[in-house]
């Protein structure tokens, strides 16, 4: 049998102006789970956090940037649902988009010694919303040990400017990134030196065209993704153990303050 669908719990505090939240059912493992929304634009959800044993571990500021996100992975606009994919999409090779599933149900272990305890979604409505109603069903298999998991964090930067940005705190030492998203349509060519050996170099143009060649949807007017899996091939990533210097050169049109989303595979917090 192939990935199962259930139905989660109701929502509670679904109101205009309020935070929602739904508390995930323990015992299964998480491939994905589908958010239906009505009564309330994507711009009117605010944000959407992913919580862990009382952890932000994802967090997307406005459900118009979790669709666009979508769409740069292939997917078709939001339509009265969003998909908060658990996996990473759009590889060929089904064990590597399976690697950050997340698996609940197995009782710490030397092989599972962080447990997902509690796991829920807290989603922020807009007061300018008429009548919304959120409801989440969830695609899963069986329960597993919860190994890494895909992770989001965000920064923001304000380049002054036309000309060369430069940022060297973007990463946390050690991690390994799968892919960041730079929020901006006024980036003309990224460059990204690790320990000050050029790593990356391209044009928008030219990362546009790569991506479309391989598994990606890019969008230009929206921003730029360095993204080592736009191929397809999971064993594309950008691990930082061992550098002591990441430094990523934006050379930019125009000034411009925007938002960074850096995604990363890693395990729960001990």
């Amino acid at each position: 049998m192939g990935l199962m669908t259930t139905k989660m719990p109701s929502f509670n505090g679904v109101a205009a102006g309020q935070t929602a939240s739904v508390r995930i059912t323990q015992g299964w493992s998480y491939h994905q789970f589908l958010l239906a929304y009505s009564g309330v634009t994507l711009a009117q959800i605010n944000e959407i956090r992913q919580v862990i044993n009382g952890d932000v571990y994802r967090r997307w500021v406005g459900a118009d940037l979790l669709d666009a996100f979508g769409k740069f992975d292939g997917r078709a606009a939001a339509a009265g649902v969003l998909t908060l994919e658990c996996r990473r999409t759009g590889l060929k090779n089904r064990n590597n988009q399976d690697i950050t599933v997340i698996g609940t149900g197995m009782p710490r272990s030397e092989t599972n010694p962080v447990p997902v305890n509690t796991m829920q979604f807290e989603v922020d409505i807009d007061a300018a919303a008429a009548a919304p109603v959120l409801s989440m069903k969830a695609r899963h298999s069986g329960p597993s040990a919860t190994g890494a998991i895909l992770q989001i964090r965000r920064k923001m930067y304000t380049a002054p400017g036309a000309g060369q940005f430069e940022i060297s705190d973007l990463h946390q030492r050690g991690e390994t990134i799968n892919r960041i998203f730079f929020m901006t349509a006024q980036i003309n060519e990224l460059e990204i030196k690790r320990n000050h050996t050029s790593i990356f170099q391209r044009l928008k143009a030219e990362n546009s065209l790569v991506q479309s060649d391989g598994a990606r949807t890019p969008d230009d007017a929206a921003m730029f993704v360095f993204d080592p899996s736009e191929e397809g091939f999971g064993l594309e990533f950008l691990e930082t153990a061992g550098a002591q210097e990441l430094q990523f050169y934006l050379d930019m049109a125009a000034g411009a303050t925007f938002a960074v989303y850096i995604e990363t595979i890693g395990p729960l917090k001990k």
